[in-house]
C-alpha cells in the first residue's frame, strides 16, 4: 500500500480552530508531542462523540476526569480517555466522512497517539492502563507510554514501540516506516525520582497558539532519531527540536530502529528516506515516515549509533 504525500497538509488544513480550550499546568508532558496530537485533533472532531480534546487524555487523572465531566462524556473512567479518543478516532476514519486522508493515513496518527506517554503526577509514577477493550482490532495491542523513570520501563516502553510498529505495519507501512512511527511515540529519558517540579525531563516552550505548544522550525531539518523532515517555518513540537538539538528534552526510544525493523520482521527501506512534517515522504522511498536507506544484509551503522546515544543519556547525570 503506498501512502500519499500529502499527510501534513490535508491535517493541517483541516484543524478547526473551535478545538477545546486548553490549560497550561506546571507539568508539561501532554504537549511534548503537539504533532501527533495536532494530528489526531481534526479526526476526532469529525464525531467527538462527546469526548474532549485530545490533549485532557494526556494529562493527569484530575484533569481527564474535570474534562470528562465538562463535556458530559459518556465514559467515565479518565484512565481510558486516550484510549477511548484513539477509538472514536478510528471509527471516524472508517465512516467515510474524512476525505482528505486515506483511511491506513488516518489510522496510523491515532495507533501513534494512543501510544504517547501520560502526565503522571510524579517522575517516577506510572498512568493507569484501561482495562476495557478498545472497539477497533488495531488499538488492542497498544497501550501508552510510562514515565521512563517508573520500574521496568525500559521493558514496558519498549514492548509499546514494538506494538505500534506491528500495528503499522499491518496497515500496509514498510518496517523502515513503521519504525520511524514508533520511534515518533517514544517519551524522554529518565528523569529523577523525587524531581519536586515532577516535570523531570519533558519539555514545553510555552509558545501558546493553536498549535499548542508547537515551535516554528527556524531552520531545514531532520529529526536524527525518526528521520522526520521539515522545512524552516514548519510547525514542530518541542521533543523533535530538542531532538534536532540533541537537548536535554529529547527522545530516547527503548528500542533501536534496528530492533523495531527486526521485530516485524522487515529489512529498511529504499528510496532517499526524507519525511516532511506530518509524516510526508518525500521521493521514491515508498510510504510515509519512511526513514534512510539500510541495505539488506548490511551493517546499520544508524541503528548502532542509537544505541550509543541512548547509552549516553542514561550516563548522563540528571539534574531536574
Amino acid at each position: 500500500m503506498k501512502f500519499t504525500g500529502v499527510l501534513a497538509t490535508a491535517i493541517c488544513a483541516f484543524v478547526s480552530v473551535t478545538a477545546s480550550p486548553i490549560h497550561r499546568r506546571e507539568v508539561p508532558q501532554e504537549h511534548s508531542h503537539d504533532i501527533i496530537v495536532n494530528q489526531i485533533r481534526p479526526i476526532l472532531q469529525v464525531n467527538s462523540n462527546t469526548l474532549p480534546d485530545p490533549i485532557f487524555a494526556l494529562l493527569g487523572n484530575a484533569a481527564a476526569s474535570k474534562a470528562i465531566a465538562d463535556n458530559k462524556t459518556k465514559q467515565t473512567d479518565p484512565d481510558c480517555l486516550q484510549q477511548n479518543i484513539a477509538d472514536q478516532s478510528i471509527t471516524n476514519c472508517k465512516s467515510g466522512k474524512i476525505t482528505n486522508l486515506s483511511q491506513a493515513d488516518c489510522i496510523a496518527v491515532a495507533i501513534k497517539y494512543r501510544a504517547l506517554e501520560r502526565n503522571s503526577g510524579s517522575v517516577g509514577a506510572t498512568s493507569g492502563i484501561c482495562k476495557t477493550a478498545p472497539v477497533n482490532d488495531e488499538l488492542k495491542t497498544i497501550t501508552q507510554h510510562q514515565d521512563p523513570a517508573s520500574d521496568n520501563a525500559l521493558t514496558v516502553n519498549g514492548d509499546v514501540e514494538v506494538a505500534v510498529a506491528k500495528a503499522l505495519v499491518a496497515l500496509g507501512l514498510s518496517a523502515d516506516a513503521a519504525a520511524s512511527g514508533a520511534l515518533e511515540t517514544a517519551t524522554f529519558g529518565p528523569g529523577q525520582k523525587g524531581d519536586p517540579t515532577a516535570q523531570g525531563l519533558s519539555c514545553d516552550n510555552g509558545a501558546g497558539g493553536k498549535f499548542g505548544d508547537s515551535i516554528v522550525a527556524d531552520a531545514d531539518g531532520v529529526d536524527p532519531i525518526t528521520n522526520f523532515a521539515f522545512k524552516k517555518g514548519d510547525q514542530i513540537d518541542c521533543i523533535t527540536d530538542a531532538d534536532v538539538k540533541n537537548g536535554k528534552s529529547k527522545r530516547v526510544p527503548a528500542k533501536s530502529r534496528a530492533e523495531l525493523i527486526a521485530a516485524v520482521g522487515g529489512a529498511a527501506a529504499g528510496g532517499n528516506g526524507n519525511v516532511a512534517a506530518g509524516g510526508q515522504q518525500n521521493g521514491d522511498g515508498g510510504n510515509a515516515a519512511t526513514s534512510g536507506n539500510t541495505a539488506t544484509g548490511a551493517i546499520d551503522f544508524t541503528a548502532i549509533a542509537d544505541l550509543l546515544k541512548q547509552a549516553i543519556a542514561l550516563l548522563e547525570p540528571q539534574t531536574n
